[in-house]
């Protein structure tokens, strides 16, 4: 799983770097924001609360959450996550040196100052949130806790992406490639955490 998730994000990220915006990608852009939702309001809200150093704010109150209920193990693996994630972003954004789409005053409360690809929302989104339905499905919570996580992370995965393009600040290829590389970094940092080192049993002699 992890190879393909990785093979699929150099292959994305191999052809934005090495083609311009196709007309295909730009009519896609355009057809997203003339529908009516999510409107340009909620749009905004959701990139407001999703910046990278918002997520790494929840992502930082769930490791705590993680480190205070007895899953220090996987509180320390995601921190080393939090770490890496701006860090990967933005070697990633400076690699393929991506303009943004054209800029539009009106529909934004401020106006982008990175790079294009990948998209920072995104892949923050991924990390954390990603991380979140995980835990969701993997650690001993109440019912009702788990039930609200799950819907939580997917809400904010499928309206990060939306509203990235709805606003014209990310092309479709800038989402795609902040899940993958999203998911690069977060699938291997599950494997280590639910990693189990099996003790040696002292004692008993083979014959």
């Amino acid at each position: 799983m992890f190879c393909l998730v990785l093979l699929a994000a150099i292959a994305t990220t191999a052809f934005v770097a090495g083609v311009d915006t196709d007309s295909d990608e730009a009519n896609l852009l355009a057809r997203i924001q003339d529908s009516p939702l999510p409107g340009t309001f909620v749009s905004n809200l959701v990139r407001e609360i999703t910046t990278t150093e918002a997520d790494i704010v929840v992502g930082v109150a769930l490791a705590l959450l993680l480190w205070v209920t007895g899953s220090r193990r996987h509180a320390i693996a995601f921190c080393v996550l939090l770490i890496a994630l701006p860090l990967v972003q933005h070697e990633l954004k400076v690699l393929v040196d991506r303009d943004r789409p054209p800029y539009n005053p009106d529909d934004l409360w401020s106006q982008p100052s990175s790079l294009s690809f990948p998209s920072g929302h995104v892949m923050s989104a991924t990390v954390v949130y990603g991380w979140l339905a995980y835990c969701a499905l993997s650690q001993p919570w109440p019912g009702p806790a788990r039930w609200a996580a799950g819907i939580v992370a997917a809400t904010a995965l499928l309206m990060t992406s939306l509203s990235s393009v709805y606003l014209a600040v990310h092309w479709p290829t800038d989402v795609v490639g902040g899940y993958f590389w999203g998911l690069t970094l977060l699938l291997p940092t599950i494997a280590l955490a639910d990693s189990r080192t099996v003790p040696l049993r002292t004692g008993h002699s083979r014959k």
